[in-house]
C-alpha cells in the first residue's frame, strides 16, 4: 500500500475488518478523462505507434473467457454486479451494458494493438479496466450514477503487483481512452453538429495519492466532488467542492431503500 496516502491506506484497512452493510463512507471526485497526447500526434501516428514499444498490449475483451481473465484480475465481480444494476432505476434502456479491456504481456514479437494481436499474446492478462453504458451501480453505497448516451464510466481500474511502476497503466489508459473517446487524429471532424463527443467519465478517492498521480495526466476536467455515507440501511449523499463547467447533481439527499430507491447523479454540461 506505499504511495497511496496514510488515510486511504487505513480506510482500506477498516473496510475488510467492518461489512459494507454497517458502515461505509466515500469521497469521490468525478473527473473526465482522455487520451491528452493523442491531440498532437499526426493522424497516422495514433496509439497503436505508441504502444509497438511497448511490452503489453491492450485489447477490448471479445469473449466469456476474456472477460473471465480480466474479472480475476480485476477483482471485479460481474455477476454481482449485475444483479446489484438489474434491481436499480433504469434511466434510458432496459440493462446497463458492461465493457471490459485487458492488457497482456507482448508475448509475440511485432504484434499490434486491435483484434488482429495472435492469440498467444493475449494469454497472460496483468491488468484490465471496465467500462459502463447507461448508469453504474455503487451498491455499497447505495449510489446509481446515471450516464447520457454520450458519456461511459470508468472503474475497477487494476494491474498485477509484478507490473506496477512501469508505464503498464499509462499504456492500458491510452489504449482505453483512444477507444471509447475518439476526439484526435481526425476522428473530432467526423462528428456533426448535433453530436456530442463520448466523454469518459471516473471517480478517484483523493487520499489515494496513486491514483490521483496516475491519473493526472489524462484528467482534463472536473465536475466536482460527491460525498456518501452509509449507516446500515441508511445511505447519505452530498455535495462537496464544485467546479465550472459542469454541474454535478443529485436527486435526492439520502435513501433508507437503496436497493429499490437509490441516490441518484448525474454530471451534466452547464
Amino acid at each position: 500500500m506505499a504511495g497511496r496516502g496514510l488515510r486511504y491506506t487505513l480506510g482500506i484497512l477498516f473496510c475488510r475488518v467492518i461489512p459494507a452493510s454497517i458502515f461505509r463512507y466515500r469521497c469521490m471526485e468525478i473527473v473526465r478523462l482522455d487520451d491528452v497526447s493523442k491531440k498532437d500526434v499526426p493522424k497516422n501516428q495514433g496509439a497503436n505507434q505508441r504502444s509497438e514499444e511497448a511490452p503489453y498490449r491492450v485489447r477490448l475483451a471479445e469473449s466469456s473467457d476474456e472477460l473471465a481473465k480480466i474479472e480475476r484480475v480485476t477483482l471485479f465481480d460481474r455477476c454481482s454486479y449485475q444483479q446489484s444494476a438489474g434491481s436499480g432505476i433504469a434511466s434510458d434502456s432496459d440493462e446497463p451494458s458492461l465493457s471490459a479491456y485487458g492488457l497482456a504481456r507482448d508475448t509475440v514479437s511485432g504484434s499490434k494493438v486491435g483484434a488482429t494481436e495472435p492469440a498467444q499474446s493475449w494469454s497472460e492478462i496483468v491488468g484490465g479496466v471496465w467500462i459502463a453504458t447507461d448508469r453504474f451501480i455503487e451498491s455499497d453505497l447505495h449510489l446509481q450514477i446515471d450516464l447520457a448516451k454520450h458519456q461511459r464510466w470508468l472503474f475497477a481500474a487494476r494491474l498485477s503487483p509484478e507490473v506496477r511502476g512501469r508505464g503498464a497503466y499509462s499504456t492500458l489508459l491510452h489504449e482505453v481512452l483512444a477507444a471509447e473517446s475518439p476526439t484526435g487524429s481526425g476522428a473530432a471532424s467526423q462528428v456533426t453538429a448535433r453530436d456530442e463527443v463520448t466523454a469518459v467519465w471516473a471517480a478517484i478517492n483523493p487520499t489515494n495519492h496513486r491514483s490521483v498521480r496516475a491519473h493526472a495526466r489524462f484528467r482534463i476536467a472536473t465536475a466536482g466532488r460527491i460525498h456518501l455515507i452509509r449507516i446500515g440501511s441508511l445511505a447519505v449523499g452530498w455535495r462537496g467542492r464544485s467546479s465550472a463547467g459542469f454541474q454535478l447533481s443529485i436527486n435526492r439527499s439520502w435513501t433508507i431503500r437503496g436497493t429499490e430507491f437509490p441516490i441518484l447523479m448525474r454530471v451534466t454540461k452547464v
